[in-house]
């Protein structure tokens, strides 16, 4: 072994009975295929452990396409799976899967795949794929269901409302009931979320589902109410609700389960009287005899209480008793009238008469009385009139209650304005604010409680009016919902109205604004629409208000958005000066200026607007310098990598060299390879000098280098005769004279405008005296 004969080495170990050093020995020279051999026959049984050790071994060392080899051969596809993953392989993870696992396998490891880039790569990928619908089923098995929707929204519409119903089946299973049903209204499903508010007998929230969503599901309201009542016990109030859902042979059922053929008898008789021979003879054949008289005759009052045809009799009977004196008899047969035995206005009058009798008459069981029938009245949703009865008798936290129940609003803060309770009033607040969230009444929550209905108004997309009610408000109210709706523009892809929102609105310089305020600049940048002057001096006049607010707060801060401001004040002239005749040399020279804040201007944005600018003035030399570059960074952002880049031309400037790739190119393809025949044809000319332009320092002309402050007006090194302006602001001497004799002479609104605001950033003035160093 150690002359490295290791075939001879083998047969010696394998002469003296040691096939185990003999594998040992071919696995310390990696000779895996005979380490393998010698494994296959002497340790059979140990094969596949084998093949998964060696390929453990070889992921470690990088060699990915062996260990895959081995993990195939030890039949476990997944952990070459897992290996591709873990290292962003997601090709190769795919193509294992797809090969050794089938369809199902590739699928899920195409959904990981783009749920590990996200965006728009991501529904590219599955879309390449075709698994779409695939990756929707499995985010919504891992409850992602955030990425589910997306890509339905840019993919698979059709899908959403399927999404929202397994949304919305998982929120109920985890008991957030108010979630699930926002989600089953948005999956078109209503009749599912008055079903789950049935299971969990919150009628209420069953009751308001059903009568705004879905009319055909209150009887199924109604019986699950039923079945809960016959469960208690309480026949008459069960009876009231299978009435009112038109499903008395229900009733007649549940009376017959529960023996009472009194008032089953008595219901298919009023009701189903087709069904009264067939139930007579189940009465006979269970019980023995003859049919019971009050199921014949409807003369008295049933066990579950008086029905229709009793109700004028009882009626009759009340009043006979209250004309006679004998007010306990008269409230005791008013409360045997149920809801349903009378229209409920006709009932509400009854009981409101009964309960005047009781608080006259009988005061020590006035509360008693008035509580049942309030309750009663609340099955009927007469709120107004159980909210008066409990005032009658001075229960007025119960009569609050009522109102709040009834969305009586006005009325329960009056009684509660009564009883002086603050913490009753922060409820009853509490309950209306949530009552006109639900219904989206923003417009009446403004009244309760502004900063709730602004969050509503947010919240549903309605900035116009949040935006003018928190107007009236002011400080920061407004600056909060302003920022709120900046960034809802800007996750909406729409920098230019967020910008407008600040201009509207102010762009206050508090520290939680200063990442919209970053990321509002980056999306103007990136963004490929060619966005006028007004829209970059907007950018600028923020920047430069949010800078000066910086100014007292952070130096650190101050001096970054001053130079976002500078980035946005040299969009905004070049803009200016496009409009100009003659000052085509200012627009090239700030686009190489910007060239120097290329990690935040894209880089092939600002390298094909420099090349073009100097292309435009005939400095075709310097053009193809800054084209060559763009287009090596059109193939880098293709591969997704800086590391192909060859930064010779730029070592001893003060462009940077490592800068953040955009996802997506500034330029269409077309155009770019207008570019790249351009400069492929100047390239062959050799009378034109293909490299940067030096200035008397010998360095690129537009390179600051050290100290050298940059042109107010050019962004070009300010070397020699300069005006210094305040805040440590200067400008070449020739650049500045040249700018104010274009304000005076073109009467350009929009250089007047830059004027303007050089007066504001650092007091520059087109009659100012210089003074020259």
């Amino acid at each position: 072994e150690v002359l490295h004969k290791y075939a001879e080495a083998e047969k010696l170990y394998l002469t003296v009975d040691e096939p185990d050093l003999a594998i040992n020995m071919y696995k310390k020279i990696k000779q895996y295929d005979a380490m393998l051999r010698l494994v296959k026959q002497f340790h059979p049984d140990l094969i596949g452990q084998t093949h998964v050790h060696l390929a453990q071994e070889l992921e470690d060392e990088s060699s990915y396409t062996q260990a895959e080899q081995h993990y195939i051969a030890a039949s476990d596809w997944k952990g070459a799976v897992q290996m591709y993953r873990s290292r962003d392989l997601w090709d190769d993870a795919y193509r294992v899967a797809k090969t050794h696992g089938g369809a199902t396998a590739s699928q899920q490891v195409a959904y990981l795949w783009a749920k590990h880039l996200g965006g728009d790569s991501a529904i590219k990928l599955l879309q390449k794929l075709g698994a779409v619908d695939v990756a929707i089923d499995f985010a919504c098995e891992q409850q992602a269901f955030g990425f589910a929707f997306e890509i339905c929204k840019a993919a698979a519409k059709n899908r959403s409302e399927d999404v929202h119903l397994k949304q919305a089946m998982h929120l109920e299973d985890e008991g957030n009931f108010r979630a699930a049903e926002d989600s089953f209204i948005q999956a078109n499903k209503p009749k599912e979320a008055v079903l789950m508010y049935v299971h969990a007998q919150d009628w209420d929230a069953a009751q308001r589902i059903a009568e705004k969503h879905d009319p055909e599901s209150i009887s199924d309201v109604l019986v699950g109410q039923a079945r809960v009542a016959f469960q208690n016990r309480d026949y008459s109030k069960a009876e009231t609700f299978l009435l009112r859902a038109n499903r008395p042979e229900l009733a007649v059922r549940y009376y017959k389960e529960a023996g009472m053929w009194d008032d089953a008898l008595r219901l298919a008789k009023e009701y189903l009287p087709t069904m009264l021979p067939q139930l007579r003879q189940a009465y006979e054949q269970e019980v023995g005899g003859d049919v019971p008289l009050s199921s014949q005759q409807v003369s008295g009052v049933s066990q579950a209480g008086a029905g229709r045809n009793t109700a004028a009799a009882l009626l009759e009977q009340a009043r006979a008793y209250e004309n006679n004196g004998n007010h306990a008899q008269a409230v005791e047969a008013c409360m045997k009238l149920m809801p349903g035995d009378l229209d409920d206005m006709a009932l509400a009058g009854v009981y409101q008469n009964a309960a005047e009798l009781a608080a006259k008459f009988l005061p020590t069981k006035a509360s008693t009385v008035t509580v049942e029938l309030c309750q009663r009245l609340l099955q009927m949703d007469q709120y107004g009139v159980a909210a008066d009865l409990f005032v009658a008798v001075d229960m007025l936290r119960e009569a609050v209650e009522v109102c709040v129940r009834g969305k009586l609003f006005d009325r329960a803060r009056e009684l509660a304005d009564e009883l002086e309770e603050p913490e009753l009033l922060d409820d009853l607040k509490a309950a209306q604010v949530e009552h006109l969230q639900h219904n989206n009444e923003a417009d009446k929550l403004a009244s309760v409680d502004v900063i709730a209905a602004l969050d509503l108004y947010a919240r549903n997309g309605q900035w116009a009016e949040c935006m003018a009610e928190a107007e009236k408000h002011g400080g920061q109210v407004l600056n909060k919902y302003a920022a709120l709706h900046a960034a809802f523009l800007l996750q909406q892809g729409e920098p230019g109205q967020a910008l407008k929102v600040f201009v509207d609105f102010g762009a206050p310089s508090t520290s939680s604004n200063l990442n919209l305020y970053r990321r509002l600049l980056l999306d103007l940048v990136n963004d490929p629409t060619s966005f006028p002057y007004k829209v970059w001096a907007s950018m600028r006049d923020v920047m430069a208000s949010v800078r000066g607010g910086m100014a007292a707060q952070s130096a650190d801060v101050e001096a970054e958005f001053d130079r976002y401001t500078t980035i946005a004040h040299y969009y905004a002239l070049k803009l200016a000066a496009a409009e100009i005749p003659g000052l085509k040399e200012l627009q090239a020279k700030l686009s190489m200026a910007l060239l120097r804040h290329t990690d935040i201007v894209p880089p092939d944005r600002a390298f094909f607007e420099a090349g073009a600018a100097c292309r435009d003035n005939d400095q075709e030399g310097m053009a193809f310098v800054f084209f060559n570059r763009f287009l090596d960074l059109s193939e880098a952002i293709e591969d997704g990598s800086l590391d192909s880049m060859d930064n010779t031309d730029f070592l001893d400037t003060d462009i940077p060299l490592e800068v953040p790739l955009p996802d997506r190119h500034f330029i269409e393809e077309e155009e770019r390879e207008d570019i790249k025949e351009w400069v492929l044809a100047i390239s062959m000319e050799q009378d034109i000098n293909q490299e940067l332009d030096k200035d008397e320092r010998g360095v690129y002309v537009a390179s600051l280098n050290g100290d050298t402050e940059p042109c107010l007006v050019s962004g070009f090194p300010v070397l020699s005769e300069r005006v210094d302006f305040q805040r440590n602001k200067a400008a070449i001497r020739e650049e500045w004279s040249r700018f104010v004799m274009a304000v005076k002479t073109s009467h350009s609104v929009q250089l007047e405008d830059v004027m303007r605001f050089l007066s504001t950033w650092c007091g520059a003035s087109s009659s100012m005296t210089y003074a020259f160093s």
